[in-house]
């Protein structure tokens, strides 16, 4: 809420940018309407009646960053997108944004991108990694791929996205898919632990909220089953019988992609409604109500443009962790090691396991 406006991303100038003063690294996501899998695919250079709107936007994202190179001494540009932008239009567009980003051509009509990966070149180094916020201690699977553009002295430092597969791995057991049966869930917006929501017995098949659980019996299993909640995919909603979801269109204990299309719905035993604001931004790290601006003239803002404000967003505990990288291997003494998510050791203490496994370290952490 304290970062100025400036409005129309494509008339942005340089007298707009001096009173900034230093920036360290600009972050943008570009329309990904042209590059879903969900959508029409038309590519990074579709043409629209209304360019501005269309994915044509990450050209205007990267002239900003130019622009902050020049004014406010800019080093990093971390750009966001669906996980399709490394396929579209058979790979070209995302050689397209490298090629853009670091001055690399890729002659290749059909390029094949991993997962992750680093590229260098007369602009730079940028590397790319898919990040699920679902790793990150929120229960929302959000596959979103980051790119990140380095312009200075990235020959002295450690990678900032890619990781060492022992890495993922401990993470997506603490805060993925794993077996962990940890009470607590990390709350990447204020730091500490969310506890579990816990229910109190409060009559005959009649359940409450409450801190504190009632006692729990053997026979309380089968009365108690109304209280699991199913998360509902948002094409299964208000739609045709024939156009049905992908897969069974539920989940257990994990959210759906938010988006800003949607409606996003759980289910208690019969009852389905949709998921309130809150706990969409609940969803994607923010704090309680922090959508819930002041909104043409009146105090409140309607549902509505939160839900889409937060569909279109990222998952705060994602770029938390992007950005302490950043300021680790760059501000820090870089030390060779790869710090793990949602990890409260100190870097000596991460520093002392990796060098107990200093021999399987070199093999994972070349890509």
């Amino acid at each position: 809420p304290d970062v100025p406006n400036l409005h129309d991303v494509t008339k942005i100038t340089e007298e707009d940018l001096k009173p900034l003063g230093h920036i360290d690294v600009v972050v943008f996501g570009s329309p990904c309407q042209d590059m879903s899998i969900a959508g029409k695919r038309a590519g990074l250079n579709a043409i629209k009646e209304d360019e501005n709107h269309s994915s044509r936007l990450f050209f205007e994202g990267v002239r900003v960053f130019r622009l902050a190179q020049k004014v406010n001494g800019a080093r990093f540009m971390l750009w966001e997108n669906v996980v399709g932008a490394l396929s579209s239009q058979e790979g070209r567009d995302f050689g397209t944004v490298l090629e853009t980003l670091v001055g690399v051509k890729f002659d290749n009509d059909r390029l094949v991108w991993g997962n992750e990966g680093v590229v260098c070149g007369t602009g730079g180094l940028c590397e790319w990694a898919v990040l699920d916020a679902q790793w990150f201690g929120v229960p929302q699977r959000r596959r979103r791929v980051f790119a990140l553009l380095d312009t200075g002295d990235w020959r002295n430092r450690q990678p900032i996205l890619l990781e060492a597969e022992h890495l993922r791995k401990v993470a997506k057991a603490n805060g993925g898919e794993g077996d962990g049966d940890a009470p607590q869930t990390q709350d990447g917006a204020r730091g500490g632990c969310i506890s579990i929501d816990t229910f109190d017995r409060q009559g005959i098949g009649l359940w409450g909220r409450e801190n504190i659980a009632s006692t729990l019996r053997a026979g309380d299993w089968g009365r108690m089953s109304d209280l699991v909640a199913y998360c509902i995919q948002g094409n299964v909603l208000n739609r045709e019988h024939h156009n049905g979801p992908r897969g069974n269109g539920y989940n257990h204990e994990l959210a759906f992609t938010l988006n800003a299309t949607d409606q996003h719905a759980v289910t208690i035993g019969t009852k389905v409604r949709r998921l309130t604001a809150v706990e969409c931004e609940r969803l994607q790290g923010f704090p309680d109500n922090y959508t819930n601006i002041p909104w043409r003239g009146k105090e409140e803002s309607p549902d509505g443009p939160r839900y889409k404000s937060l569909g279109n967003s990222w998952a705060v505990p994602v770029v938390r962790w992007i950005g302490g990288r950043i300021k680790f291997f760059v501000t820090e003494k870089s030390v060779d090691i790869f710090t793990a998510r949602c990890d409260n050791r100190t870097a000596e203490d991460i520093s002392a396991t990796t060098k107990d496994n200093d021999g399987n370290r070199s093999e994972e952490h070349t890509s």
